[in-house]
């Protein structure tokens, strides 16, 4: 009995700290725990270290959030287009997902390459 007891305060723990995690997701703290990820771009010195953020975000295949970072680099800097690859990138969701992707889906990451590639670009 003891043990069964044992194993129910273990996982309803588990579940707890699951719970918190999550909550945690959708604020962005210096307590992220990303890796590092240094891509150099053209992009102006404000919008360098948020590009190189959301990349890590793509990298955790956190893709929403990695759009709304790609976003915030293309509000410090339009002219930085590499953010549109990696909103279609992003978009397009885990690569190692099988099966056809949906049409919607497909246009919004051809939409990005779009615009990329009709903006002011550097490089």
């Amino acid at each position: 009995m003891r043990a069964l007891r044992f194993c129910l305060v273990i996982t309803l723990l588990g579940f707890a700290s699951q719970h918190a995690a999550l909550a945690q997701a959708g604020k962005h703290s210096a307590h992220e725990n990303l890796g590092v990820v240094n891509f150099k771009t053209s992009c102006s010195g404000v919008a360098q270290p948020q590009f190189s953020r959301a990349v890590a975000l793509m990298h955790s295949f956190q893709f929403a959030r990695a759009i709304e970072g790609f976003k915030e680099t293309l509000a410090s800097d339009p002219s930085c287009a590499i953010a549109y690859w990696g909103i279609a990138l992003s978009d397009w969701g885990n690569p190692f997902g099988t099966g056809q992707r949906p049409a919607a889906q497909l246009e919004q990451g051809l939409s990005a390459v779009e615009q990329g590639r009709s903006g002011q670009a550097k490089t």
